[in-house]
């Protein structure tokens, strides 16, 4: 879940209200593990799909550890200039439990 905690703001609609939010602004990134047994390790970075079929890195969250159920809050800017976003996508590279790794 993307919640923005400071901003600067406008609203531009009449009756249902639409919001401009304009760089740079705090965004607050909740991540949640469900799995009921299995630690969450590794890297998590959230990317941003941009118009016109453009995909920008927005924040590296660095090295992470999740437990089963546990929720993390992690905080970041959108820098002046980011431009307008289409769509989020997160990435997790890492561990979930214990698996052996394999290398070919």
């Amino acid at each position: 879940m993307l919640q923005r905690v400071n901003w600067s703001i406008a609203n531009i609609g009449g009756f249902t209200p639409v919001y401009v939010f304009t760089p740079p602004y705090t965004v607050e990134l909740k991540l949640t593990n469900e799995s009921e047994q299995e630690t969450m390790e590794g890297n998590f970075r959230l990317y941003a799909d941009k118009p016109y079929a453009t995909r920008s890195q927005l924040a590296n969250l660095g090295q992470q550890t999740l437990a089963a159920g546990e929720t993390g809050t992690f905080s970041f800017n959108v820098p002046i200039g980011f431009g307008v976003v289409k769509q989020f996508a997160k990435v997790f590279q890492g561990w979930l439990g214990e698996e052996p790794l394999l290398f070919s």
